[in-house]
Parts: C-alpha cells; sequence; structure tokens
C-alpha cells in the first residue's frame, strides 16, 4: 500500500516541474491534452481555459483522488494544483519543459506527519504528452 501510494503521489507530483526554460513561454493548447506519467500508465486529461487548469483522470491505477483549484502562471510556463488523496492534502507544481514534457513535484503536504508525505518529499515524476 505504501509503495502504491508513492507511486500514485510521484505520478501524481511528476505534473509539477522545476527546470523551467527561461524565456520560453507556451500556449493553453501546449498544455491541453492527454499526459502519461513516464514509466506508468497513470494517464491525466489536461485543460487550460485562461489561467485554470483542469486535470481529470483517465487512468487513476485504480487510485481515488481528487483535484482543485488548479492555475497555470509565468506565461504558462509553470503552474500549480490542489490534490487529495487517503486522508491527504497538498499542492504540486508542475512545470512545462517543452510542449510535450512536464516535470511535477510537491510544494507541500498535509498532515506532515503521514507517511505518504514522508515518502514523497523530493520526489518528482515526468508526464509526457500523449
Amino acid at each position: 500500500m505504501v509503495k502504491t501510494s508513492l507511486r500514485f503521489l510521484t505520478g501524481l507530483s511528476a505534473v509539477i516541474f522545476s527546470s523551467v526554460s527561461i524565456g520560453q513561454s507556451y500556449t493553453a493548447a501546449d498544455w491541453t491534452g492527454i499526459w502519461i506519467a513516464e514509466g506508468t500508465l497513470f494517464t491525466l486529461a489536461v485543460t487550460v481555459e485562461g489561467k485554470q487548469l483542469y486535470v481529470d483522470s483517465m487512468e487513476s491505477l485504480g487510485f481515488q483522488w481528487g483535484s482543485k483549484d488548479g492555475r497555470v502562471i509565468s506565461s504558462l510556463q509553470a503552474g500549480s494544483i490542489e490534490v487529495s488523496y487517503e486522508g491527504v492534502s497538498g499542492r504540486l507544481r508542475i512545470d512545462m519543459l517543452s510542449p510535450t514534457t512536464a516535470k511535477v513535484a510537491p510544494i507541500n503536504c498535509t498532515p506532515e506527519f503521514n507517511v505518504v508525505c514522508i515518502l514523497i518529499r523530493g520526489q518528482q515524476a515526468v508526464f509526457r504528452k500523449k
């Protein structure tokens, strides 16, 4: 369960990227589409309308999770979204590395003492646009 939870949150965290190309800007069309966590079947449908970021599960590997309050910033170079899973909630940062690659990492996770929060510290995931 813990290993599976770590894989899920690592995959979801991959939506948050930290290596943004300076000066590169993206469009809502670059963000919008089907994204797959590298090395998994974890698949998300992403839509951007204005500065709002919407994420829907397509293949969650059996995890029941939710998201809200997604937004994009910095000329659509980066974004963040709040996620919740099994009593744990947190905010993820998403960085566009290219129009087909994004990186996701946790910004915060609560409750901090929860084993899931402890395991995802320092983790990141890479998503590829299908």
